[in-house]
């Protein structure tokens, strides 16, 4: 008796597994970023860092000590402010993704950040710099995190996307009147021509 009251227990553990797994599938995580929005201007708090991109400049060039960065197009300049809040952390540069989906990293020739080293607790001021063409800043969004994409896609990571609120109009503008802004990585206060919103 007690044999088959066991056999019983097994089986019946059996078909609940059996049922559970086919209820809520082991295949199936959840593998997409947590994305906070903002705007230009506004403080986003993610688990890792509080980030505000403070503006942005279109500049025809950086000029950088010893020697000046052009673009193919125009720079979109990104001035952000950092501050880790639980441990030491590098962050990643942003990218930029137009409208249409496609992506444009930092410019590594341009006098300006491709990662920032943040101290936990201090606020930290850096400038980032993406070649884009004209098509580029239409319904254009800047995706901060502290990874990189190309790596794991942000996975199960806290992201920012900033929406830069530009409409063809206003993209011409701004277009249209940029102008050489001055190279700057990193640092505890910002340079004299940091973007406000």
């Amino acid at each position: 008796m007690r044999r088959l009251t066991r056999i019983a227990a097994v089986v019946a553990t059996l078909a609940a597994g059996h049922g559970i797994t086919t209820l809520l599938p082991t295949d199936k995580v959840a593998a997409a970023p947590f994305v906070t929005a903002a705007a230009v201007g506004e403080h986003v708090r993610l688990p890792y860092a509080e980030v505000r991109l403070a503006g942005i400049h279109l500049a025809t060039k950086v000029q950088g000590q010893p020697t000046t960065a052009t673009p193919y197009g125009r720079f979109l300049v990104l001035d952000l402010e950092v501050t880790a809040l639980r441990e030491p952390l590098l962050l990643a540069a942003p990218y930029l993704r137009d409208g249409e989906g496609r992506r444009y990293a930092a410019d590594t020739g341009a006098q300006c950040a491709t990662a920032v080293t943040l101290p936990t607790g201090l606020p930290r001021y850096a400038r980032m710099c993406i070649d884009v063409p004209r098509r580029a800043l239409d319904g254009a969004t800047v995706v901060i995190a502290r990874g990189a994409i190309e790596i794991d896609g942000y996975r199960r990571d806290a992201v920012a996307e900033i929406e830069l609120s530009l409409d063809s109009t206003a993209a011409e503008q701004l277009w249209n009147t940029a102008a050489p802004v001055t190279g700057f990585l990193s640092g505890s206060t910002p340079p004299g021509d940091w973007a406000r919103a």
